[in-house]
């Protein structure tokens, strides 16, 4: 079975809307080297890690941190996140959301700048 590229993005769910883009690991903490910097001080400063499989599914992991981490209101130490999940670190409440670039390049527009050669 052929491994499908795909775009993922953390939205944060407080009414600003700040979408993190993922890349194939990605820590989150209030820590300034984290790829996604949550500042609230209910999130640990290393507090958690998405990483993409080599099946491009995503695997999050919480750091043994003492607030826990959230997907669906349920406490996990390590899941497989799905599209639309919604995951809690500290109160902050963040959305994972995953689409194909096979799906993305269907729906873009193609733009022809000029006629191809003869």
């Amino acid at each position: 079975m052929r491994r499908q590229n795909r775009d993922a993005a953390l939205v944060e769910l407080d009414g600003s809307g700040q979408t993190h883009q993922l890349s194939d690991l990605c820590t989150i903490g209030r820590h300034p080297t984290s790829l996604v910097v949550l500042s609230d001080a209910t999130v640990s400063r290393h507090h958690a890690e998405l990483v993409r499989t080599s099946h491009g599914r995503y695997l999050l992991r919480d750091l043994c941190t003492r607030g826990g981490t959230f997907v669906g209101g349920v406490r996990v130490v390590e899941r497989f996140l799905s599209d639309g999940d919604e995951i809690r670190f500290g109160q902050v409440r963040l959305r994972f959301q995953e689409q194909s670039v096979r799906h993305l390049m269907r729906h873009r527009p193609l733009t022809i700048s000029s006629a191809p050669p003869a």
